[in-house]
């Protein structure tokens, strides 16, 4: 299984939503990364789910920098 690592700055307010019969929260944001230089600008889409979804919606807002770890 590969692991890959994100940073960056949220380009907008996350989205945070109950979806399902048992309510579980999701939370959708995107990451903005511009290390090859202003010109050359990488977005990211990144969905979490339940705890980790309300940490999210509740800490962060749009320019907060972040760190994401995905398998």
């Amino acid at each position: 299984m590969k692991t890959i690592f994100l940073s960056g700055r949220l380009v907008a307010d996350p989205e945070l939503k109950e979806v399902g019969e048992k309510d579980a929260k999701i939370a959708k944001f995107t990451i903005a990364n511009n290390e090859g230089g202003p010109d050359n600008a990488e977005f990211y889409d990144v969905h979490c789910w339940d705890s980790m979804a309300e940490l999210v919606g509740n800490n962060l807002k749009k320019g907060s920098r972040v760190v994401v770890q995905g398998t």
